[in-house]
């Protein structure tokens, strides 16, 4: 609970370093950060464009399991699996859990057209939008160039966002004024002594990391982006920087040389074989 007194000037360079870190450990290619940097940014988006987030969480940590599964039952039962006593009371309640989310939803603030709801400017939400839309068609398009048992999961999964996806459309395009179709939460009312900065400025942060990772590494990239984050964003001392920076840096240096842990390379370690604890 004491973390949560602490600056998150301070505290979320760490995070970032631990949460990049932590994602490379899956198969140990770069693909694991970038993986992890586009499912950020849609995820940014998501929250911004009033999107619930915990399903794409929970889909992408299971999907593959899912699928497998999916895969097996239909080859040994068919159809038939649906008329399960399980997979009934399964669907029951996942019905009874929409119904109930959509009956006992918070009472809405009241819908200005200043506020978060409001269809001034609503080009980017209709971007977004058709990127998920788009995103959906492709999904379905994949999977039916498979055969059915192999294209099943993809054309489900595809064919129920398009469900829900394709009535929102629809209302976004034909309601005028204010409503709750519309969700901007840049829109919100923010404390004019709070310095604010655009989701885009923070993605920049990151991807600027990622770069200078690239390039030198991602020991000696994520050392920069503390020391850098915290000298402009906090404010501390070049020497507090360059403790903080360090002092992440010996324990990557620890963790790899203990845990026989590799970190991402960069094109300067194709050139340079680099001491410890800057592999």
């Amino acid at each position: 609970a004491k973390l949560t007194t602490i600056r998150y000037t301070l505290i979320a360079p760490f995070m970032f370093g631990l949460i990049f870190f932590a994602a490379f450990q899956a198969t140990r290619e770069w693909g694991d950060l970038l993986m992890l940097m586009l499912l950020g940014t849609l995820g940014v988006y998501m929250k911004r464009f009033g999107w619930p987030r915990p399903a794409l969480l929970i889909g992408y940590v299971l999907s593959t399991r899912v699928e497998t599964s999916i895969y097996h039952t239909i080859t040994t039962y068919g159809l038939s699996f649906l008329s399960h006593p399980i997979v009934i009371i399964l669907i029951i309640l996942t019905l009874i859990s929409i119904v109930a989310a959509i009956r006992y939803k918070p009472a809405q603030s009241e819908i200005t057209e200043d506020g978060i709801h409001t269809d001034r400017n609503i080009l980017p939400q209709c971007i977004f939008y058709g990127f998920i839309f788009l995103l959906s068609l492709i999904v379905i398009w994949d999977g039916s160039r498979w055969d059915v048992l192999t294209g099943v999961y993809p054309l489900f999964a595809g064919g129920i966002s398009l469900l829900f996806i394709v009535p929102l459309g629809i209302e976004m395009y034909r309601t005028k004024g204010a409503s709750l179709v519309f969700y901007d939460s840049e829109r919100e009312e923010i404390d004019r002594a709070i310095e604010y900065r655009s989701n885009e400025y923070y993605l920049m942060w990151l991807m600027g990391m990622l770069g200078v990772s690239a390039l030198f590494g991602f020991v000696l990239g994520i050392g920069s982006f503390i020391y850098i984050f915290i000298r402009l964003k906090a404010g501390l001392s070049h020497l507090g920087c360059a403790i903080s920076a360090g002092i992440f840096i010996m324990l990557l240096g620890t963790l790899s040389h203990f845990m026989t842990l590799q970190y991402p390379e960069g094109i300067l370690q194709s050139y340079v074989t680099l001491p410890w604890p800057l592999q």
